[in-house]
């Protein structure tokens, strides 16, 4: 008998032939029933039908053969009309091996129902026969589909079968284990046809059979499911698990292991998981290299969460479980014949770490016993397998963890684990370029400068408990001090993150609330070890000395608070001796920086501020000794380092003038910087050019003049300063440049004039030489203003003069540099000197207002002001 070449007419014919069934069983005409049914099943011997096509054509078929079929032969047996023994043996001979096996299975079950429940003999022949004769059928999804309609037409009689005698334990288990071993060798004869099915076939559709093979996939899991149902732990554990790992592992398919492991996670309870774990995770290590082991091992972990023994021991603090994990990555280590690959023992190492941290918070051990299962890992694979360095530092900083749980300490975890966790530093200084380590040990780095913790009020601090504690961290970040780039400005940002750690080490050392640290012998002890740390290698001296030096002053300072707070002049003096001994570390920095730290020329100039800074702060707290000692040092620093560079010269010299100023306005003893003031004055003088130096001297008349420091004010001093500078002035060739350093030499004898009315200035800076100098630049404006017109016509000169008032306007900064105004673009930008001969008539008008608004300023004082009344403008 042929079948259908088209769906609607199979589905017709499977009507048909169903009605001809029930007509036939109506008037007890079974061998006719019979003929009607194989007409039925020939229709599922069509090769051409898609596994969604034979599947719909099964379910018609399989509704209307397992109802009233069964139904009758039951009864007909129980009625003595036949015995189902011998319609067993007369379904045999039917035509056809499908149809034959199909009605084998109706009449046999049937048969299986009728059986006296004592008769295990017969039961279990007739099983074994049952499973037997289905290897007759070879076709990949006809064969798939017959064995899953012994699975469902067995499951039933299985479940009834199971319970009939259960007061007897021992027949009891003799059954189930028997059902259990037919359940299984049924599944894997299915299993093969399931894999071979997606051999059938030309290559070219290869995706497509995978994409068949995975819609027919619960046909093959439901064996599973149905022995769940059936079975206790006992049996699962003597019959089941191995067995069924053994084949799983044996099969080698990626699609059938992958999916059997996630249905037996699913629908065994977790408690059988739990005694079995090890059975588990070993044949999850034997399992195909393309198998998602980490799905697979997820799922389990979630399944165990679920088990009353694992609540139990977490809330004991029992390690059990985190013990056989770590002992199942121990063997994908050990293991040389193992499938697993390196990316797969990643994404397995990420899972368990992950189930660590949430259920074992707190325990560095147990994330340190992973980290060294991880490193031995590394250790064995070949260079060209190890894991990428993203890979690695997604590991190393946590970030594929759960959020919920890092979220808010993921600094100080990462902080506890570096102290405390020897493997985790291993492993980063294991990884093979020192490029990669540089990178991880950066973005941890990145991590610990970060306050995660919104409500943390010390944001700015880390759990520094012990120097032991101080020397891992920093030994963490060696390869940052010795990494060289060529390239600078990329070398320079991990410079400014290395600052940064020694500021947050500082401050954590300071703030501390460990015992060790309260002594301040303690703290110095361990900003000591940063300055040791730091000079590990030379070129880091440069770059991160000022963070340590500024840190330094900090440690100054609270001595300086400690020692005026204590009542006892012997604490006050030990205090006092501390400050000392600071000043010289810091003494020493600078010597260091200067000496083997290779600076650059802006290197030194940061140097000769650091030492401005320590001489000021040394004169606040009134060592004046030490004050002069740095300043010294400051002025060798400039004299031998900076005289080449005319530039960093002059802005040194002003950070000098001003510095001594302000230390002379706290009230310092003056007879200690007479002679630093005199030596300003010497430096000034040898400046390249003389307008820098007419600037500085000028500038330098204020240390001879602060209101603020009474016992230092010398009138005769000032106006020496001024009458060089004007002499200064007056021999720059340029006469816009003289001009201008005369209007600020005005400007400075106006601000003489007028707050040296109290003091003995007024003696030096007279109405009648500020009147001179007033009459001067006004004659200098003159004549340069008649300059210009002798160069230039009148007309041409009045049309240059209109131009630059609708295209620019040029005024004069405090520092003597010239500034134009693009009126169209409203943008302002410096004129640099050599560009003078395009701006000249705009130069001239911006060093007349210079000179007009001093005079304004003079004009429009109080009348009451009498010394200004005094001055002719």
């Amino acid at each position: 008998m042929k079948f259908s070449d088209t769906m609607e007419t199979a589905y017709s014919n499977i009507k048909q032939q169903a009605i001809f069934i029930d007509q036939c069983l109506a008037q007890n005409q079974l061998l006719q029933a019979f003929q009607h049914a194989t007409t039925m099943l020939n229709e599922l011997r069509n090769p051409n039908l898609s596994p969604k096509q034979y599947y719909d054509l099964y379910l018609s078929i399989s509704n209307e053969l397992t109802i009233a079929l069964p139904a009758y032969l039951v009864k007909g047996h129980k009625d003595k009309q036949f015995d189902l023994d011998e319609i067993y043996e007369y379904v045999q001979y039917t035509g056809n091996i499908l149809p034959r096996l199909y009605l084998m299975i109706i009449v046999g079950v049937s048969y299986l129902k009728v059986v006296p429940a004592d008769d295990n003999h017969t039961i279990t022949e007739l099983l074994k026969d049952l499973i037997e004769m289905c290897r007759g059928e070879q076709n990949s999804i006809h064969g798939l589909f017959l064995r899953y309609f012994l699975l469902q037409s067995i499951t039933p009689f299985l479940n009834d079968y199971t319970t009939r005698d259960l007061d007897e334990k021992t027949k009891s288990t003799h059954k189930l284990e028997f059902l259990v071993q037919f359940l299984l060798e049924n599944f894997i004869e299915m299993n093969k046809l399931w894999i071979r099915l997606q051999f059938h076939g030309p290559s070219s559709e290869w995706k497509k059979r995978v994409h068949q093979r995975k819609e027919l996939q619960i046909l093959v899991g439901a064996q599973l499911v149905t022995i769940s149902q059936l079975i206790d732990y006992p049996i699962y554990n003597r019959c089941f698990i191995n067995v069924f790992l053994n084949h799983v592992v044996q099969c080698n398919d990626p699609i059938s292991q992958e999916y059997f492991m996630d249905v037996v996670i699913q629908v065994f309870p977790a408690e059988f998981h739990w005694k079995t774990l090890d059975k588990l995770l070993k044949a999850a290590s034997r399992l195909n290299s393309e198998v998602n082991i980490d799905t697979i091992l997820l799922n389990l972990m979630d399944r165990l969460k679920q088990c009353e023994e694992f609540t139990h021991s977490a809330k004991n603090d029992n390690n059990v479980l985190f013990e056989r994990f770590a002992t199942y990555l121990e063997t994908l280590v050990e293991d040389e014949d193992s499938n697993f690959s390196l990316k797969q023992f990643i994404l397995v190492f990420k899972n368990i770490l992950n189930f660590t941290l949430v259920h074992y918070q707190g325990n560095i051990q147990n994330v340190n016993m992973l980290f060294q299962i991880l490193l031995l890992k590394l250790q064995k694979t070949e260079n060209d397998s190890l894991p990428s360095q993203d890979n690695m530092v997604r590991i190393l900083t946590f970030k594929d963890s759960p959020p919920e749980l890092l979220e808010k300490n993921r600094r100080n975890f990462l902080y506890t684990l570096i102290v405390q966790s020897t493997a985790y530093k291993k492993l980063i200084f294991s990884l093979k370029t020192e490029s990669q380590q540089v990178y991880v040990v950066r973005v941890i780095l990145d991590i610990l400068l970060t306050d995660d913790d919104p409500e943390n009020n010390n944001k700015s601090i880390l759990p520094i408990e012990s120097m032991d504690q101080l020397k891992r961290l920093l030994t963490l970040y060696n390869p940052m001090l010795s990494f060289k780039t060529e390239n600078l400005s990329m070398d320079l940002p991990k410079r400014e993150k290395l600052s940064k750690l020694i500021h947050l080490v500082a401050n954590s050392i300071l703030q501390s609330t460990s015992t060790q640290f309260k002594p301040m012998d303690s703290q110095i002890e361990a900003i000591l070890l940063l300055k040791k740390w730091i000079g590990k290698k030379h070129n880091n001296i440069s770059l991160l000395y000022p963070s340590l030096i500024s840190n330094f002053w900090k440690l100054i300072r609270k001595c300086s608070i400690l020692a005026i707070n204590q009542p006892n002049e012997n604490f006050q003096k030990q205090y006092n001796d501390k400050i000392k001994r600071l000043f010289k570390y810091v003494s020493h920095c600078l010597n260091d920086f200067i000496i083997i730290g290779n600076p650059t020329p802006n290197d030194l100039q940061t140097a000769y501020k650091l030492s401005l800074q320590t001489a000021l702060l040394a004169s606040q707290l009134s060592q004046d000794e030490i004050s002069l000692n740095f300043f010294s040092e400051s002025f060798i620093i400039l004299e031998e380092h900076l005289a080449g560079d005319s530039k960093h010269q002059y802005d040194s010299l002003i950070d000098m003038i001003q510095t001594l100023q302000f230390t002379l306005a706290k009230g310092c003893r003056p007879s200690q910087y007479e002679m630093l003031t005199m030596r300003c004055i010497q430096n000034c003088s040898r400046l390249l050019k003389k307008q820098d130096q007419c600037r500085t001297i000028l500038l330098c008349s204020h240390l001879w003049f602060t209101p603020e420091a009474d016992d230092f004010q010398n009138g005769k001093k000032v106006l020496e300063c001024i009458q060089r500078s004007l002499k200064l002035a007056d021999s720059v060739m340029d006469s816009f440049v003289s001009c201008q350093l005369m209007i600020e030499i005005l400007d400075k004898c106006v601000y003489y004039y007028v707050k040296g009315k109290d003091t003995e200035i007024v003696n030096h800076i007279t109405t009648k030489y500020v009147n001179a100098l007033i009459k001067l630049v006004g004659q200098n404006l003159n004549s340069l203003r008649a300059e210009q017109q002798d160069i230039e016509g009148e007309e041409e000169q009045e049309q240059e003069e209109k131009d630059a008032e609708q295209e620019e306007t040029v005024n004069v900064s405090s520092d003597g540099l010239f500034l134009k105004t693009d009126t169209t673009e409203m943008v302002s930008r410096v004129i640099p000197i050599t560009d003078y001969e395009d701006h000249t008539s705009g130069i001239l008008n911006a060093t007349i207002g210079s000179f007009v608004r001093i005079c304004a300023y003079i004009g429009n004082q109080d009348p009451l002001v009498s010394e200004l009344q005094q001055l002719i403008i």
